[in-house]
């Protein structure tokens, strides 16, 4: 019955730190790929599918404005959000992954992520071009535009907003996806259970 015991509360203490490990992380950009989505599904386009409409001031567009908008790689519709408005993506459930395509990317363009575990982690454009260049990758404010790809491991991404201070903040087919259980804490799981079983059947056996 001791060892029992002890197996039952090794097994909760690893669990605990395992959770608790999974709430140390932030949101980071995935700096080896810029070209396209890593992953996930898509839920606003805003040429077509839309299944995650954001909330704020987003107006959809194509082509070229002067001093306005400008999204040089895409040819069909895309968002943008002027000066001084944000668009917000409320993701019920949570997600690991959050790709957007972004452009072009200016220095006064804001990304700003909460997860589950009640932290923020905010991207400016500059912040986005200098992650990029410590990478290796030279990118152009006011001129390129990517597929930027953010991951958070461990505490879910429940909500996204974008802003900007001048105009304007372009963006277009944005994806997500779900947040699973992690493996290791599921077999944890089942372990504390069988061995919860497996006591109380051996307290329930009648004595010979």
């Amino acid at each position: 019955m001791r060892a029992r015991t002890i197996a039952c509360l090794s097994g909760i203490l690893m669990f605990g730190s395992l959770v608790g490990a999974r709430a140390a992380r932030v949101v980071t950009l995935d700096t080896s790929n810029i070209t396209g989505s890593t992953g996930g599904t898509l839920v606003y386009d805003a040429g077509g599918t839309t299944t995650l409409a954001p909330t704020g001031s987003v107006t959809v567009v194509s082509g070229y404005q002067s001093g306005q908008y400008s999204y040089p790689s895409d040819t069909t519709s895309y968002a943008v959000i002027k000066s001084g408005n944000t668009a917000t993506f409320t993701i019920s459930g949570g997600t690991d992954y959050f790709g957007i395509a972004w452009g072009t990317v200016d220095s006064y363009n804001t990304i700003t992520f909460s997860t589950a575990d009640g932290k923020t982690t905010t991207f400016t454009g500059s912040q986005i071009a200098n992650l990029l260049k410590k990478a290796g990758t030279t990118i152009t404010l006011s001129s390129s535009d990517i597929y930027a790809n953010f991951v958070s491991a461990d505490s879910p991404i429940t909500k996204a907003v974008l802003s900007t201070s001048s105009n304007s903040f372009e963006f277009d087919d944005v994806r997500i996806a779900a947040t699973p259980l992690p493996a290791a804490i599921s077999l944890f799981g089942l372990g504390l259970v069988g061995l919860g079983m497996t006591g109380w059947r051996k307290r329930r056996k009648p004595a010979n």
